[in-house]
Order: C-alpha cells, then structure tokens, then sequence
C-alpha cells in the first residue's frame, strides 16, 4: 500500500506545503495514514535542484502531488528521486503519454471535441482551419490559457492577420511551459450550472477512481 505523498514546499519556506496544495495535505496529514515529504518548489522549478524536507528511512513508493512539468523535467525529477530512494508509482514514459495530448487523442476521440494537430513549426493557416472548424480554440500540446486576454475561440470572422497577433500572446503566456506544439480543437458550448461548466477532474490509482470533483 501507497504511503507516501510527495508535495511541493511553499516558494519561501521548504519546510511549509505550496499554499494552493494546504488543504490536501492538510487532509492526507489528518489521516495520520500517510508520510508526507515536501520537496523545495524554488529549488526544482529556478535551479533544477532536488531538495527534500527530510530524509527517507527506507526506498519507498510514493505519489506526486504537484503541478505539471515539461516531460524531460518529469523524467529527471523521477531519477534524482530514485536516488534518494523514492519511486513515483507514474514512470516517465507513462506520464509523458497521458501528459501529451495528442499522445491519446485516438484512444478518446469519440468522447472528446475534434482536433487538429500542428507540430512546432508547422504554420497555421487560419482559412485552412476555417474550412474544418466553425468555432476553435487554440492550446498546446497540454495546456490552454483559458483565464487570460487571449480568446476563448475564435470563428470565421478572425482574419491570419488577427490571428496571429493573438498568436503572438499565446506563445508569450505559455513561456518556458509551451509543450510541444499546437492543437486546434473544435469549440463546444458545454451544459452549465450557474457560472460552472458541467466538468470534472477524476484521479486514478490502479485503474480505481480515488477521487472525483
């Protein structure tokens, strides 16, 4: 049995969780069920520098509470944990196929909006994907930048021009997080309740839902 959960530290204070993740490990330390290490989020992030709260006992399996990296991140994160006698019980290869859209877009296509994929590099001709979507919103390969100035979709009025210049912002929000290339996916109208969208983020441990909200 998983007994181990590994969170982030707080940007200032390695021995304090990342203020956004307290009430989960608020929740996992009230069980008294769960060891708990924090890793210094200032450390990985700024330095690539895996720093711990404290040191293991003993090799264990642990579980990776915390926020997204770039797969080759992930990949060094997991070996520098090995050596300090950690394993996450999600392998690189595992996360980076989940990670990736487009990785598992054949295997849910019939329950997800449609997409088209643009390799980095690739041009994006707006008319083209006029002619196959008639609302689109943009993300990467991972990740969108819904909660910004960028646009929620667009629809056949965008010109390149316009799109472009968005485009343009696209890439300057996304940063050192731009992941792989672009996915242009069809705009739905989703069933809402009030000013939340029916949707909802499930969490998996051995093909069994841990959690569902």
């Amino acid at each position: 049995m998983i007994k181990t959960i590994l969170f982030p530290s707080s940007y200032f204070s390695i021995r304090n969780v990342d203020e956004d993740l307290k009430a989960e490990y608020d929740a996992a330390t009230e069980t008294g069920l769960f060891n708990i290490v924090l890793f210094s989020y200032d450390k990985w992030f700024n330095e690539g520098k895996l720093v711990l709260d404290h040191l293991i006992s003993e090799p264990c399996t642990a579980i990776y509470r915390g926020w997204m990296m770039k797969p080759e991140i992930y990949t060094n994160f997991y070996v520098q944990l090995i050596e300090k006698g950690i394993t996450l019980i999600t392998a690189p290869n595992e996360y980076e196929h989940f990670h990736i859209f487009p990785n598992v877009y054949s295997e849910i296509i019939t329950d997800t909006a449609r997409m088209a994929v643009f390799p980095e590099g690739k041009s994006l001709n707006v008319d083209e994907i006029k002619k196959m979507f008639n609302r689109f919103m943009v993300k990467d390969y991972v990740k969108s930048v819904k909660g910004t100035s960028f646009p929620k979709y667009f629809d056949s009025s965008v010109t390149q021009e316009e799109f472009d210049k968005h485009m343009e912002k696209f890439f300057n929000y996304r940063g050192d997080l731009y992941t792989g290339g672009i996915c242009i996916k069809e705009y739905l109208t989703l069933k809402r309740y009030g000013d939340r969208t029916n949707e909802y983020r499930v969490f998996y441990n051995d093909l069994k839902i841990k959690s569902l909200s």
